[in-house]
């Protein structure tokens, strides 16, 4: 298949859930994908025009919705084809760029107190998504007996948690590490 870009698929899952407008896309994908994903409105709006002109969504007529507000889309049986179709091809290889770890790589150019402050921001940073998915999860948790599709997104959840988990531990060590051999 090659690189290519994944809006496509992503908006063709989040319809295949409900229909939604770009800033409902947008939003959705924020809040429940945001922990591994991101997608810009520069991406989600040029990608719904082309799976448009493509027939894998349409655009929808909401009574509560006035012409002047948002389009809403929903996927076609088209779309539902082509997001099995991608849904079943092999994954391919994600390149991690970081750039905390690209200063890490190149820190013995700048005093340690830099690296120090690098370290201890990107790790509050990471406790903070981290106390974030534990609220999500939650909520996710509830959700469950009503809809057991979302233990898929409970899947990526403790994935994600793990990660910011293993980053925090990590930054941790490097720190000590910087102080105690520096």
């Amino acid at each position: 298949m090659g690189k290519k870009r994944k809006t496509k698929y992503v908006i063709l899952g989040l319809l295949s859930h409900a229909p939604h407008t770009g800033y409902d896309i947008k939003k959705y994908i924020e809040h429940a994908l945001g922990h591994f994903w991101n997608e810009s409105y520069g991406q989600i709006y040029p990608a719904l025009k082309q799976l448009a002109f493509e027939g894998y969504i349409r655009q929808i007529d909401d009574p509560n919705v006035s012409v002047k507000e948002k389009k809403k889309y929903a996927i076609t049986d088209l779309g539902e084809e082509e997001l099995d179709n991608y849904l079943q091809l092999p994954i391919e290889e994600d390149k991690m760029r970081n750039e905390l770890l690209l200063k890490t790589f190149f820190a013995e150019n700048v005093n340690r107190k830099v690296i120090i402050s690098h370290l201890e921001a990107y790790k509050r940073t990471k406790s903070i998504q981290y106390d974030e998915l534990c609220i999500y999860e939650k909520v996710i948790i509830k959700m469950l007996p009503e809809d057991p599709k979302h233990k898929y997104q409970l899947y990526t959840l403790k994935c994600s948690k793990k990660i910011y988990k293993a980053f925090m531990d990590w930054c941790d060590e490097t720190i000590l590490d910087i102080k105690l051999n520096s």
